[in-house]
Formats: C-alpha cells, structure tokens, sequence
C-alpha cells in the first residue's frame, strides 16, 4: 500500500496516492475514445461537449467514487478546448430553451451552483420523508410486478430517483410517473449507449444520435415544460427559491431549469449509474448477497441510520471504487508566468512513492477513472477484485472513497451537488447529514438487497473494463 504523498511547496493539493503506472497506461485508452468520438461526430454531426465547467481546475476527477483529485490554480492547470469526447446532439429546447448551468461557461456554473445548493439545503429535512416509503415498501415499478414479469431495471431505478427527488425539492407527489413520463426519463437520463464518452451530465439534458422520432421528442419535451410549470407553482419555488436566486444573481427565467435538472440528475449523482452493477454483483455473488440481506432483514431505521449498518456501508464504498463510470479527463498544463520564460516547467505531479513528475507547459494529461481506482499501488493486489470487506479489514481505506465527489462546500466546488458539505465526523457531532447523493443511493439499494423474490438476469461475467465499460441497460428485474 503507498504512502500518501506530502504537498508542501506544490502548486495545489494531491488528495490519495496515485502510481505512475496508470498515468502511462491509460493513453491507449485515449487513442481508442478519441477515434470512437470522431467516428461518431463524422456519422451523426454531433456536437462536441466541453470539458465539465465544474472541474475546471481539476486533473483527476469522478463524479461518481471520486477517488483522486489535484487541485491547481486555472493559470496552471486548466482545461482544453475541446477536449475530444462526447459526441452529442444538443438540444436547447428540451428544458424550456435554458441550458443548464453545469452545461455552461465557469462564468455562469457558480453562481447557478450555489442556487442549487442553497435550495436543497432549504430542503434537508424533507429528504427523509421523500425517501422513507421507497426505504419501507420497495422501487415502485417492482412493487405491483407479477411473478414472472420482467421490468427494466434501469427504468425502475430512474423512476424511484426522480420521483425521491421531486417529492423532496418540490412537495409534489406522486412525482413524475405514468406512460409519458416513462418515455421522458429513457429519452432524458436513461440513455443506454455511449457510456463511456457521453458524461451523464450532459446525457439528462440531450437527445443523443436522433434516437427519438421527432412526434416522441415533442411529446417529452411538452411533458418536461408541463412539470416546469409545477415546479414554478410549488410552494417552495414561491417562497423560498425564487428568493435564493435573486440574492445569487440568477434570472428567475432559468431557475426552473436548473431545479428540474437538479432532481432529476445532479442532486442524486446519477445514483442508479453505480446501482446497476453493484446489482449485477449481487445476482452472479450469493455469499455477498446473503449477507446483506441478515443485516437488512429486520432493519426498520432511518436512512441516517443505514449508515450505521458496517457491512452494507462497505457494500455501498466498493461500488463506488469499483463501478464508477469509467470516464477519462483531459488537461492541459499552462506555463508558469512567474518563470518569465514559456518554456520552464508550470507543475509537478506528485506520485505514490514521493517523487514528483515534470510536466512542460502544453502537456495534455488523462486517465480513465477506472484505472485508478485499480490501482494495485493504492488497493492491492485484489483491486480489481469486488470485496466489500477490504474496507472492514483495513479502516483507513474509507476516506480513499469520495462517494459522488468532495464536499461542495469545499473552494474548487466540482463535485456532485449532492455530495454534501458535512463528513462523517461532522455528523456525528450534530450536524446535519446533507450528503443527498450517497443517501438516496442506500434508500434504493436496501430494499433490493434485502428482497428475496427478485432475481437479475446478469450479464454471463460482470465486466468493469476501463474502455467497455459497463451495460446496465442490459439488465432485467425478474418476480420469482
């Protein structure tokens, strides 16, 4: 296992050990994305998506299972231009011709940010509520299913999600559900190809490769301005959230825009993304399944108190180390203006065993998420090997798993909205628990890991490789 790096003197903060090793691997990764991503571009004439506003000055980022991140200045470190992936069509009038913020310049990403945050905060006490009867009685869509019936388990998933998120931000309930609303969340967040280039953000808020039929299309996007006019007459958005954008500086005209886009994506980081394999690992791994469900068996708590619950918890932390999406990231590295010459080193990398790597100004850096996160350097020999009990054997490792990102509240700001401003410790003091993303993701796991009438049909071997990726759109909720 490395040590961890030290930092003084560096142009930022190294957060987790990381060897050279992946860093060196991962270009043939690059080569192999850029080409599918041109290929794509050429065949669909879709437009090019930006690096995330969000991680501007980040070099190593996932917005699911973060487990590294560097932060430098943006003079130093910043992003490119185009930084060759995500091929997608945009379009502009699927929220109400707003594009959401996180979709924007840095300029505009702040201050819609904050609004965001703020709002939820507004709303952490009815998180809890919104959650429990999905935490109790199970994912709606599988409720009412009969034995042998089939249901997409990445519909379910989705539905459960957003309509969590709904009830909690807006009070509106039942949230969005019914046949229309079906078709809206598999056009707008359940887009099963591309997993590796299209970055999710973008995915809730486009319509990839012309895959909807241009009456389906105007049907969802009269569907999503039907529940903007709901969230504008919410009782929240009259009282309080119209307020919070004033005082941030946001127009009044895109707030619901950016609410809607919150619940429906950024609020939970894409918690279903990581569920879909962990399940997969549950139906092809009895023992761990077993277990989890003695621990659940008679747990009638809080969603607070599921964190309480050390097995499951462990469950929850190897998902997000081991099945986050496998994204890789860009950056260019800037030349340093204080050397007065363009040609002198602007940074240097530190590494697992305490020696730093110079990097030249122009220097494009990348990793696949994924590689990191199986780092032998970092886990072990066993990196690639699902065990949740890694973490029970060896403590420490818990703070190496950054569900959803770092804090929001922390100054760089890129992770996932819901990740929360509080850590453990924090909490345990008396604080309130606003990590929404890692929460929601425990209230829709538990129920399913608990249940014994339901079955997946699995993929023949569960793959996480850092190019395929996984295919969660594969997989089939079965009533025994």
């Amino acid at each position: 296992m490395a040590d961890e790096p030290r930092n003084e003197g560096l142009p930022g903060i190294w957060h987790g050990p990381l060897s050279l090793r992946p860093v060196k691997e991962v270009m043939r990764f690059v080569d192999e994305c850029d080409n599918y991503t041109k290929e794509l571009r050429a065949t669909h004439q879709a437009a090019v998506f930006k690096a995330h506003p969000g991680i501007r000055s980040t070099f190593v980022t996932d917005m699911a299972g973060l487990d590294f991140v560097f932060d430098a200045a943006p003079d130093v470190l910043d992003r490119l231009e185009d930084p060759g992936f995500g091929g997608l069509s945009f379009d502009a009038d699927l929220l109400g011709g707003v594009i959401p913020a996180l979709l924007r310049d840095a300029d505009d990403h702040g201050p819609a940010r904050a609004v965001v945050g703020q709002c939820m905060g507004l709303r952490c006490r009815q998180f809890e509520p919104a959650c429990r009867k999905v935490l109790h009685y199970g994912i709606p869509m599988l409720r009412s299913a009969a034995r042998g019936q089939r249901v997409n388990f990445q519909h379910a998933m989705h539905h459960a999600a957003v309509g969590v998120a709904f009830e909690w931000l807006f009070g509106l309930t039942p949230g969005p559900e019914g046949a229309d609303a079906q078709r809206w969340i598999k056009a707008c967040f359940g887009l099963k190809s591309d997993q590796l280039l299209a970055d999710t953000v973008a995915r809730a808020a486009s319509w990839a490769m012309g895959r909807l039929t241009n009456g389906a299309k105007a049907r969802s996007v009269a569907y999503a301005a039907g529940w903007m006019e709901k969230i504008r007459a919410s009782a929240p958005y009259q009282s309080d959230f119209k307020r919070v954008a004033h005082e941030r500086g946001v127009p009044e005209g895109e707030l619901p825009a950016h609410l809607m886009f919150a619940a429906s994506f950024n609020a939970t980081g894409g918690a279903w993304a990581t569920l879909h394999p962990a399940l997969a690992q549950l139906s092809v791994d009895p023992m761990t399944r077993d277990r989890l469900a003695a621990e659940l068996k008679d747990f009638n708590g809080s969603v607070q108190e599921l964190n309480r619950l050390p097995f499951f918890h462990a469950f929850f932390l190897e998902s997000m180390r081991l099945f986050g999406r496998p994204r890789h990231y860009y950056r260019r590295v800037m030349p340093d203006p204080a050397k007065g010459d363009p040609t002198k080193y602007a940074l240097r990398l530190p590494i697992s065993d305490g020696t730093t790597v110079a990097l030249k100004p122009g220097t494009t850096l990348c990793l696949v998420a994924t590689v990191a996160r199986q780092d032998p350097a970092v886990w072990g020999d066993d990196a690639a090997v699902f065990d949740p009990e890694r973490f029970i054997r060896t403590p420490e490792l818990k703070g190496r798993v950054r569900a959803f990102g770092p804090s929001r509240g922390g100054p760089a700001g890129y992770g996932c909205v819901g990740a929360g401003t509080v850590d453990d410790a924090a909490v345990a003091a008396g604080a309130p628990d606003d990590r929404f993303a890692t929460m929601l993701w425990k209230t829709l796991a538990a129920p399913l890991a608990r249940a014994t009438d339901w079955r997946l049909l699995p993929w023949p071997e569960p793959d996480v490789d850092a190019f395929d990726g996984v295919r969660p759109g594969e997989l089939e909720w079965v009533r025994t």
